[in-house]
């Protein structure tokens, strides 16, 4: 779920502080003057894109914590306030990035930090998702509709799901949104979650529907695991779940506290074993993949430490021992992961016997 501006700004002004006994992070930078809108960080945790308010968004080496490039929405450098940046995407193979707002986005080349492109959608636009070398671009739209386009052919499908279960129970097709998105790494697969109160896996060549996750809310954040075995949907009363991308089986839910009903991000780690999530009330929270037991929980840094104020977890990013985190108070925070002793039985026996992906190239 990408949570936009004014949206942001609520929940720093709602969010009191939390008890001062917080685990202190291992590293904190800052990285934006006056916050950051989105960010996400890279599969293997070791680069990030972060948009700042009234700036241009950042590319950034988190391991020298040092700001490569500089990227503005518009296609005139110099005109930065038309256009800002609320939405941030990145290549699972990290070769490409895309910024984008409501109206527009824009694909980075991140070896030379040259756009190779500028272009429109046909109406707002919620999230957006990017597969290896920009090849396949995933749009979720405010009417209902999800957009994939090959930016190689520029062939575009227009998917339908969330829409049509909306006018099936009789409802008006203008009262359904699209609010979060991800797609393989190949591009085959999309993943979709909706005011329909749904998660829809489709295929990105034919539009058919591969599995349908119910749930009792509107579905708000929606994420695969790097091998597409995997997915994470979450709505916004407290219901988040595991699923098996292959069977649609429900693996684990998530014992959701009520500062954490709604979710701001979530990312798998690169072996499936845990799951990290944020939330807009500062929570960082690791979870077993397995049974969903929750680990470990951390508190990101606020932007004023006298103020009520709080932060919204934008995104996270494993990096070896440590757990990346990209908040809106415009801070960079490194989390010492628990050590590998920690692990469980069912832990190893999962990362043993997990199951491939709807095909077995879904994300090669």
């Amino acid at each position: 779920m990408k949570l936009y501006p004014l949206v942001l700004f609520l929940f720093n002004w709602m969010l009191s502080s939390c008890s001062d006994n917080e685990i202190p992070a291992s590293e904190t930078w800052p990285q934006a003057s006056y916050g950051i809108t989105d960010a996400t960080i890279n599969t293997t945790g070791d680069f990030a894109i972060v948009a700042g308010f009234d700036e241009p968004a950042g590319w950034w080496d988190l391991k020298t914590n040092a700001r490569l490039f500089n990227w503005s929405q518009s296609q005139d450098s110099a005109d930065q306030s038309s256009a800002p940046i609320q939405l941030t995407a990145i290549s699972p193979d990290s070769s490409r990035a895309l910024t984008a707002n409501n109206k527009s986005f824009v694909i980075w080349n991140t070896q030379t930090g040259k756009s190779a492109g500028y272009y429109s959608s046909p109406t707002n636009i919620r999230d957006v998702a990017i597969s290896n070398g920009a090849q396949y671009v995933l749009l979720a739209l405010s009417d209902g509709r999800a957009y994939v386009v090959s930016m190689r052919s520029k062939r575009r499908l227009e998917f339908y799901g969330h829409q049509n279960h909306m006018i099936a129970q009789g409802i008006p097709k203008e009262y359904i949104g699209i609010n979060s998105a991800d797609i393989s790494a190949n591009g085959r697969y999309a993943l979709t979650g909706g005011d329909d109160h749904f998660a829809i896996l489709w295929d990105t060549q034919t539009g058919q529907v591969v599995q349908q996750f119910p749930h009792p809310s509107r579905v708000t954040l929606v994420k695969f695991s790097a091998d597409g075995s995997l997915a994470f949907t979450a709505g916004n009363n407290a219901d988040a779940y595991i699923w098996k991308t292959t069977t649609g089986e429900k693996v684990a839910t998530l014992q959701l506290k009520p500062r954490e009903y709604i979710l701001s991000s979530a990312k798998f780690s690169p072996d499936n074993r845990w799951l990290s999530t944020g939330a807009p009330s500062r929570i960082l929270s690791l979870w077993n993949t397995v049974d969903g037991s929750l680990i470990k929980t951390w508190r990101v840094k606020k932007r004023f430490k006298n103020k009520a104020n709080g932060a919204v977890v934008l995104d996270t990013g494993f990096d070896g021992q440590y757990l990346i985190s990209e908040s809106s108070s415009g801070f960079g925070q490194k989390w010492q992961l628990p050590s590998a002793s920690t692990s469980t039985n069912k832990e190893t026996e999962a990362n043993t016997n997990s199951e491939q992906k709807p095909e077995d190239s879904q994300t090669q």
